[in-house]
């Protein structure tokens, strides 16, 4: 089971990763690409729900990682949601460009054509005992955001309409959550 301490860890190694490609060193780049492609892609195919179209959206936020990376602040947050957060952004402009409805939740192995290596399956139950226990810590309003930004897809904008909140609020609530 992966520990608080060892995600921290992760989180840092993500980070500096990070701040190594803004000065552009390329064997950084490789190792973020192997740390973190498979779950960059699972929040993509949870979006577009189609392998060569997250394939397309993955090359994209990757690009823009090495583009953009010297943007990552670690005071606003860690390297692995700044990077889910690219991700998710980039799936959703890849779905508003072919004007297709926003997905439902999925199982990203289902997407992908077939099952996850044991391993990999017994990391990903990990990380989503963890996340679930992270989201019931947090306050239902804040939870309820993050729930429909990342696993219904609405983009802030809708997710304001919705709840008849503010932008800037809704923002926040996902930001602070």
């Amino acid at each position: 089971m992966t520990t608080s301490a060892s995600r921290n860890d992760r989180s840092d190694d993500i980070g500096d990763l990070l701040r190594k490609i803004a000065a552009r060193d390329r064997r950084a780049f490789e190792a973020l690409y192997g740390e973190t492609a498979g779950r960059v892609c699972a929040i993509v195919l949870r979006l577009v729900r189609d392998r060569a179209s997250a394939d397309d959206v993955l090359q994209n936020v990757f690009v823009k990682v090495w583009n953009r990376s010297d943007r990552f602040d670690a005071r606003r947050g860690d390297g692995m949601a700044w990077l889910a957060t690219m991700a998710r952004n980039e799936a959703i402009d890849w779905l508003r460009k072919h004007r297709r409805e926003a997905p439902s939740p999925h199982d990203p192995d289902e997407l992908s054509g077939g099952a996850a290596s044991p391993p990999v399956a017994a990391d990903r139950a990990a990380s989503r005992h963890a996340l679930t226990e992270c989201m019931t810590e947090l306050p239902e309003v804040q939870r309820s955001c993050i729930r429909l930004a990342f696993l219904e897809g609405l983009t802030h904008g809708d997710l304001a309409d919705r709840l008849a909140a503010p932008l800037g609020t809704v923002k926040a609530r996902i930001r602070r959550g």
